[in-house]
């Protein structure tokens, strides 16, 4: 008697955070139209669209900003569409908005120092670890040069890697960030790429983004958003080869 065939059994990974029908609508218009999205935890997953797609209003929704009209936001499969910004913070999701939102009088140290004392104090850990953290995560982001200068007198892209700073040092389960690139130089793109690519696989990131040449460079999976619908999913290749991307994104002209 033949023995009976073994079956395969595929394991689903549950989402670290997914959207479940997501609408938004301002008055009549409804900006999202019933958003179903999730990534995977160490994923990083880029979102792209024109403007007026419904990216920034999808940002906004996950990070408290707004209150959804309809649907669900579920991270860590607990529901968290509606809670205040604090709150979505203190589950373990670090945000980083398109426009630095830091303390002029505080040095760049000072304002990484807030960041880890309080993920260390909310851990149980002693006081005394904090400097050494605060050292590393500057050392780790290339910014120890920048420690005693206040943040007033830094140019964009150092307040914009002074941020980021804070949000790693509070070591978040999944980061998501606005528009990261934005006002850059080359040199600091360059930088702020190797930065991300060394944070995928140590927790999860969205990074929402215009700038097609940075997600060339740190892409692999990538959402595209248009009229507040998801239009695809798929590599960053195929998306950009795509020619609805090319007809929605570009008006037409070839992604290069």
């Amino acid at each position: 008697m033949n023995a009976p065939a073994a079956t395969t059994r595929t394991t689903r990974v549950e989402p670290i955070i997914e959207t479940r029908g997501l609408v938004m609508r301002f008055g009549g218009v409804e900006v999202l139209r019933g958003i179903d999205f999730g990534i995977a935890p160490g994923e990083l997953r880029c979102l792209v669209g024109p403007n007026g797609a419904g990216k920034s209003t999808f940002f906004k929704c996950l990070t408290g900003q707004y209150h959804p009209s309809g649907g669900e936001i579920r991270f860590k499969d607990k529901a968290i569409g509606g809670l205040p910004s604090v709150e979505i913070a203190r589950r373990g999701i670090g945000i980083k908005t398109q426009v630095p939102s830091l303390y002029d009088g505080l040095s760049a140290r000072e304002h990484i120092w807030l960041a880890v004392k309080r993920r260390i104090a909310n851990t149980g850990g002693l006081l005394k670890e904090v400097p050494i953290a605060v050292d590393e995560v500057m050392e780790s982001m290339g910014i120890a040069h920048l420690a005693d200068r206040t943040v007033g007198q830094l140019a964009h892209g150092q307040r914009q890697m002074v941020e980021l700073s804070m949000v790693i040092g509070a070591q978040p389960d999944l980061i998501l960030l606005d528009e990261p690139a934005a006002g850059m130089t080359h040199d600091e793109v360059e930088r702020l790429a190797a930065l991300v690519m060394r944070l995928r696989g140590t927790c999860s990131l969205i990074v929402v983004e215009h700038d097609m040449q940075f997600i060339r460079m740190i892409a692999r999976q990538v959402t595209v958003l248009h009229q507040g619908q998801v239009l695809m999913e798929d590599d960053v290749e195929t998306v950009l080869r795509d020619r609805r991307v090319r007809d929605v994104y570009l008006g037409k002209r070839e992604v290069v």
